[in-house]
């Protein structure tokens, strides 16, 4: 998918779960957001055209660290453990072992930098848990077009595709899927705010019915997939 998809889906994804504890942890509930925009474009940094690359701000910065330091060590680890690392697009990068490499290793990063400067806040920790989410839900995404991409590498080499079109200007789905999500987020939001619903309550209803929508949208998405 274009960054932009990755973009508005993960984040709409992550607001239907977090619009409950709106107003009143907005800052926290931007600084996980941040780790999800940055998380959503990262499996993406094995692609020279990634939008991660030409950014301005935070997520450039990201994507320049991730060749030169953070795919090497990726290496090295996936070495050390005995499997295969491919670094081209869609590969290593873009399966759930991988996210879960390069977010530990980015997180390390980060602890180190901010304690070298004396500006360690736990509240890192949530942009951390964004990265990781992004990351995830970027994998779930991509299993959902035409290429596909095999999660479950290097334990499992099964490719999961759908049949979404990335790039093509008909292509309309994960454009209608991110509009759902942000009317579901704002409609929990609303049962917070305008109804006086506890969050955890909201949640309950909440988390379901997003599994849902994804498993509908999942299922939407294998329509026009090659047999």
């Amino acid at each position: 998918m274009k960054g932009t998809e990755h973009l508005s889906l993960s984040l709409g994804t992550m607001l239907v779960l977090l619009a409950p504890w709106l107003p009143e942890n907005a800052p926290q509930i931007a600084v996980l957001c941040g780790g999800v925009a940055i998380g959503a474009l990262l499996p993406d940094t094995d692609a020279k055209d990634s939008k991660i690359h030409h950014n301005n701000g935070v997520s450039r910065i990201f994507g320049a660290v991730m060749r030169p330091l953070i795919i090497p060590l990726m290496r090295a680890i996936y070495g050390a453990l005995g499997y295969s690392f491919n670094p081209a697009h869609r590969k290593s990068l873009h399966t759930l072992f991988g996210v879960g490499v390069y977010s530990v290793l980015l997180s390390l990063a980060i602890w180190v930098a901010l304690s070298l400067l004396d500006r360690w806040d736990p509240v890192a920790l949530l942009f951390m848990a964004g990265l990781v989410a992004g990351g995830v839900l970027h994998i779930v995404e991509d299993c959902c077009t035409l290429s596909g991409c095999s999660p479950f590498a290097p334990f499992r080499d099964r490719k999961i595709r759908g049949g979404i079109s990335t790039g093509k200007r008909f292509e309309r789905r994960p454009v209608h899927f991110s509009a759902f999500l942000v009317a579901a987020a704002a409609f929990a939001l609303a049962a917070r705010t305008n109804f006086g619903m506890q969050p955890a309550a909201i949640l309950a209803f909440a988390a379901p019915a997003l599994l849902v929508a994804w498993g509908v949208f999942f299922y939407i998405a294998q329509f026009g997939a090659r047999s």
